[in-house]
């Protein structure tokens, strides 16, 4: 034992130990080191070492999901948490430590989080730890394994019932799902505003979430990473972006805030139609030509309206009061329309 340390520190070593600091407590207080500690209390004065502290906890939490609360928090789980052999963990980002909170009070887990730092001090993240085995083992039971990443399943309906599949569905959201705006222009140059909202987990999972989506109307598609065992589940379509962010939202007491703000800012602007597109298109070569022109003619110009579609497009146009055409004989027994903008 080094020299530096005398009787009178080690019976602070000692009074703080009676009183319940932990080793890594002592030695920063007494500016010492955590071996030091520990070989003066186990090794010299013969202080049996204290097993991991049990902290209550509803063991029965998850035992059935019969409220929007535990489906969600087992979605938030399935993607999220992590079963280790002896407890459950969840560690979230220093921005969601009162998500981490939350989710303490509602399992009614005794004691505090634990917040991890930084070498500069930077508050890095936030963890809860669960002891139990009844705890463990309901959450096993309910399909939230131990090493689930390639290999988790959609929970059957006798797990999750179907009335509460939406907020099992917000929870994995919340857990490993995103949404995001997309910006992008249109072959003539127009602005396109969209947004978009994906969801990742194991190929299975997605395939039966992508099912279950469609039960309530909802669209999405699925793209897989090249031999990762992963997919990834998106929803563009407008009316089904729309139907997802209800789906989910509805009736939603417990989300993560950050999340549903973000969904409810996108727009979520329906992506120009084709048929639109070569509308403006046409317009605005009749517009730039200021003279008239046939319909091969604005067909060449465009280079994508389709000579069979510009027909109909000239014929709205007309009717907007947009364009006018001129009726023009070539011989004894034809003629061509000629069209101009107003």
């Amino acid at each position: 034992m080094p020299a530096q340390i005398n009787e009178e520190l080690l019976n602070a070593v000692v009074k703080l130990y009676k009183q319940g600091c932990r080793h890594c407590d002592i030695a920063r207080k007494m500016s010492i080191s955590s071996s030091t500690v520990w070989k003066y209390l186990h090794e010299i004065k013969g202080f049996k070492q204290k097993g991991p502290k049990t902290l209550k906890v509803d063991q029965n939490y998850f035992k059935i999901i019969n409220t929007a609360q535990k489906a969600y928090w087992l979605g938030f789980l399935y993607a999220d948490g992590c079963v280790l052999k002896e407890c459950v963990t969840l560690n979230l980002g220093a921005l969601d430590e009162s998500h981490v909170e939350l989710f303490r009070k509602h399992i009614k887990r005794e004691g505090s989080i634990k917040r991890y730092y930084l070498k500069d001090g930077t508050h890095k993240s936030s963890i809860i730890s669960v002891s139990g085995k009844i705890f463990r083992g309901n959450l096993i039971n309910k399909g939230c394994t131990m090493r689930k990443t390639f290999t988790l399943k959609f929970p059957s309906d006798q797990i999750v019932p179907n009335k509460l599949i939406s907020h099992f569905i917000r929870g994995y959201f919340d857990g490993d799902g995103s949404v995001w705006q997309n910006h992008s222009v249109s072959r003539h140059g127009s602005p396109l505003i969209s947004a978009e909202s994906s969801i990742t987990s194991s190929d299975s999972f997605i395939l039966s979430l992508q099912a279950k989506l469609l039960e309530f109307g909802i669209i999405s598609n699925i793209k897989k990473r090249k031999s990762s065992g992963i997919s990834i589940l998106s929803v563009k379509r407008c009316k089904s972006l729309i139907d997802f962010r209800d789906f989910l939202y509805k009736n939603a007491k417990v989300f993560l805030k950050r999340k549903k703000d973000k969904f409810f800012s996108v727009k979520i602007g329906k992506p120009i139609s084709n048929q639109k597109v070569h509308r403006i298109l046409t317009l605005d070569i009749l517009n730039r030509a200021k003279t008239e022109m046939s319909a091969k003619q604005l067909v060449i110009k465009s280079k994508i309206i389709p000579y069979q579609r510009l027909n109909s497009v000239l014929n709205k146009l007309i009717i907007e009061g947009k364009v006018k055409r001129r009726k023009v004989p070539l011989h004894e027994r034809s003629f061509e329309y000629l069209y101009s903008s107003i």
